[in-house]
């Protein structure tokens, strides 16, 4: 009886210990969940700052993101953060501090096999390589980055012609004119494939791409291209919007130089 009392009560023990040990790892789970969604409205709010153009508060709050995302230890969180982080000292001139956190990220991505936030990261120091006129450093990287998209999304995926924008842009840089216009037409295509027609996106390729027209001579072409991102921009952006402006000056030039009177915008 005593015996058979014992082993009852070492069941309920047991018993007892699992249950606690289930509760423990509920709350740890709960616990990490809360950690993540702290972080990700941390980063939501550094970036719509940072699409605000308010780049002081944007990097105040991303610091703090990065800060909560070292203390997790999670390693992936604390490349995406760095990433997000990079992009705001790329964009404040403080180009020296952005290398070194793509560099920290990448480095963390490579160590922790994450393709697709790698490629993110290239992409980044891609453009950073162009504003610093590193261009064949960004070239390459470029092309990885389009490498490890391809695979990953497949070769329409809106991320291709994201990547393929920068590279047209780098490929102009290095006088690569027709290279840069293949790539901007491919970048077009997949646009039309995957995206509405008036897409903001779009009106960025065809922005780059009337430019590379207009610097090839091409000013019918280019005069086409300019008037259908103006039209995108104008739609999505509104009549004030320093896109706008900024489209309407590059008609401005192209129809100075041809000699013609400006035509209403």
């Amino acid at each position: 009886m005593d015996g058979h009392l014992s082993g009852c009560n070492w069941s309920a023990r047991l018993i007892a210990d699992v249950a606690l040990g289930v509760l423990a790892a509920a709350v740890c789970v709960a616990a990490v969940k809360a950690q993540d969604k702290a972080l990700r409205q941390l980063v939501d709010a550094g970036q719509q700052l940072q699409a605000e153009g308010r780049y002081v508060e944007a990097e105040s709050l991303l610091q703090s993101a990065l800060n909560q995302a070292k203390a997790s230890s999670e390693p992936l969180a604390i490349a995406r953060t760095m990433n997000y982080l990079g992009v705001v000292k790329h964009t404040r001139g403080d180009y020296s501090a952005a290398e070194a956190l793509y560099r920290s990220a990448t480095e963390t991505c490579e160590r922790n096999p994450a393709p697709l936030d790698l490629a993110a990261v290239l992409l980044n120091q891609a453009r950073l390589a162009g504003a610093e006129g590193k261009f064949d450093q960004a070239e390459a990287l470029c092309k990885k980055t389009l490498d490890i998209y391809r695979a990953r999304l497949g070769p329409d995926h809106s991320n291709v012609a994201d990547t393929l924008d920068v590279l047209g842009w780098i490929e102009m840089r290095l006088g690569h004119y027709q290279d840069a216009e293949s790539t901007y037409l491919q970048s077009v295509a997949i646009r039309r494939k995957t995206e509405r027609p008036e897409e903001l996106a779009a009106s960025g390729t065809l922005n780059d791409l009337g430019f590379l027209q207009y610097s090839l001579g091409r000013y019918a072409q280019a005069e086409e291209t300019y008037r259908r991102a103006l039209t995108i921009r104008q739609n999505v952006l509104g009549s004030g919007h320093p896109d706008v402006a900024d489209t309407m000056v590059r008609l401005a030039d192209l129809y100075r130089a041809t000699h013609f009177w400006i035509r209403p915008c």
